[in-house]
């Protein structure tokens, strides 16, 4: 008897062993796949952000604190209205399609930054709905387009000083009424 015994605790300790040394394995193959997501989230060329149902900012990627020119720790007494410029108007539109878990895309805004440079970007807004339809949190994610934006408005300005040039050149060169 004891030596059967002694056999099964031996076999069972081996077995034991495996499947401690498998799970050890597959516990740092797992770390190691968490730490290349976490890395491609903070070094997105988008920025990131999420938010609580009251505004504040849950967490950010490092393009998110860049685009907006903060530091990391400043976020964590930050809400949505300290980052992005916006009209209430604006709130209550962009707060009823999250309410009702709509996806909100390529919204253009500008952001307020401590260094006072412009800043626009195109925003993307999801809401994250629990088990029970309950909004979750607020997820943001911003591709900056100020070059875009400065492009057009500057293309904006120059058709309106062509179409000046266009009807002075017209007023001057159109025949006098005669007699």
């Amino acid at each position: 008897e004891t030596g059967v015994g002694r056999r099964i605790h031996e076999q069972l300790k081996a077995v034991n062993e495996k499947l401690e040394d498998r799970v050890n394995t597959r516990t740092m193959e797992l770390q190691e796949r968490e730490t290349r997501l976490w890395d491609l989230y903070e070094h997105s060329p988008v920025a990131y952000a999420s938010l609580d149902i009251k505004g504040n900012f849950i967490k950010h990627n490092l393009a998110f604190a860049q685009l907006t020119g903060r530091e990391r720790e400043d976020f964590s007494h930050l809400k949505f209205n300290d980052v992005i410029k916006h009209s209430e108007e604006f709130t209550q539109e962009l707060l009823d399609h999250v309410l009702s878990g709509e996806v909100t895309s390529d919204i253009r805004v500008e952001l307020f930054r401590d260094d006072k440079e412009k800043k626009f970007a195109s925003m993307t807004v999801i809401s994250k709905l629990d088990e029970q339809g309950k909004l979750e949190d607020i997820r943001l994610s911003l591709l900056d387009v100020t070059q875009r934006e400065l492009v057009r408005k500057e293309l904006k300005y120059n058709q309106a000083q062509f179409s000046s040039m266009v009807s002075n050149c017209l007023l001057y060169t159109s025949p006098s009424p005669r007699d």
